[in-house]
């Protein structure tokens, strides 16, 4: 009879103690939740307004609050709802959210990728301006658009130096900066339509160079000589590898010999001669004189009136050359010829030989 009584306290016992779990231990296990926002990579678009997305649950969507990480991510934290055009792009996020009684807490993956890119095209015309001594010419270039597109944005431009209206692209081109190859960007208003162009400010110069009168010196550039013997033509000096413009050239400096006026060619050893005979005894090895060119050239259908200087030298032999001289000439040089160096602006032009040849 003692069996059945075992049984009977041991099923008690059982009973009380599965009974009173709950005032013991905490036996609960934590909720388990899953959300995400339909996609994990999300574009920005180019409405101008909100693009907004919610939080899609497994089950019903639960009360709670949401919060991201990195900071950058335009988020409600009450409805978890992401603004996609009003984040930071090219970011990857980790939303998190949280029960509002704590036991739930979950995440998701959320990625803003950069808009895409309109391009454009605009163009000022031309690539190439020559500013003007003349103030009178109109000076202002304007933007031309492709498919009369308006443009809402901004301009800018690299390197500095360009006179350029940040608002409606236009620059001046006397107040700029010669010599320069400059990128002009535009970007839209809403930043998803970007194109750029190049422009050129240039100014005229001479090819630099050493030239020894008993050497046949030839340097041409695109198959056009610029420096034959003594004979030089003007180049672009932005470009030493583009022939300066036809037009008319000319100088008030009386020694100077043009070969072609209308190219601007200049036979070099003639006006040292002539430059000579009008100093006569003050004419020594070392001798230097500023000329002045001027021009008027046609470019982008509009008359360019301007000048360019260069220094012209004598020296009866080589090695009367001075040190500073050869420094300066060769530091800055790029293009070696015969008998001397080239180099891009300041120009200068030392002759050496003998004048009478």
């Amino acid at each position: 009879m003692r069996k059945p009584q075992f049984y009977l306290i041991l099923f008690f016992s059982l009973l009380i103690f599965t009974s009173g779990c709950e005032y013991f231990c905490d036996c609960e296990k934590e909720a388990i939740c899953g959300f995400n926002y339909g996609a994990v990579v999300f574009i920005p678009d180019k409405s101008g307004n909100d693009q907004l997305i919610a939080p899609k649950f497994d089950e019903t969507t639960p009360d709670g609050t949401y919060q991201a990480a990195p900071a950058g991510l335009d988020l409600d934290s009450l409805t978890g709802v992401i603004n996609v055009n009003n984040s930071t792009i090219m970011t990857e996020y980790i939303v998190t959210f949280t029960s509002a009684d704590g036991k739930r807490i979950c995440e998701t993956t959320v990625y803003i990728e950069e808009p895409l890119i309109d391009e454009c095209k605009f163009n000022y015309g031309d690539s190439i301006f020559y500013p003007s001594s003349d103030k009178s010419v109109a000076e202002i270039v304007k933007p031309v658009f492709a498919d009369s597109m308006v443009a809402d944005g901004k301009f800018t431009v690299a390197p500095q130096g360009l006179d350029l209206d940040s608002k409606t692209g236009y620059f001046r081109v006397n107040s700029s900066i010669a010599g320069i190859n400059y990128t002009v960007t535009y970007t839209s208003a809403d930043g998803y339509t970007i194109c750029s162009t190049q422009v050129i400010i240039q100014g005229i110069d001479l090819v630099d160079a050493f030239l020894l009168l008993q050497e046949d010196i030839q340097f041409a550039v695109e198959g056009v000589p610029v420096l034959v013997d003594s004979i030089a033509r003007p180049i672009v000096g932005a470009n030493i590898n583009t022939p300066a413009p036809e037009g008319a050239y000319q100088s008030d400096d009386p020694a100077v010999v043009f070969e072609n006026p209308a190219l601007g060619t200049m036979n070099l050893k003639a006006t040292l001669r002539n430059i000579r005979e009008q100093l006569q005894g003050d004419f020594f090895s070392g001798y230097s004189r500023e000329i002045t060119i001027n021009y008027r050239i046609f470019s982008n259908d509009r008359e360019v009136i301007g000048n360019f200087k260069f220094l012209l030298y004598w020296f009866a032999k080589q090695d009367e050359v001075p040190e500073d001289l050869i420094i300066l000439m060769q530091g800055k040089s790029q293009y070696p010829i015969v008998g001397g160096k080239v180099m891009i602006p300041p120009p200068g032009m030392p002759i050496i030989g003998d004048l009478s040849r």
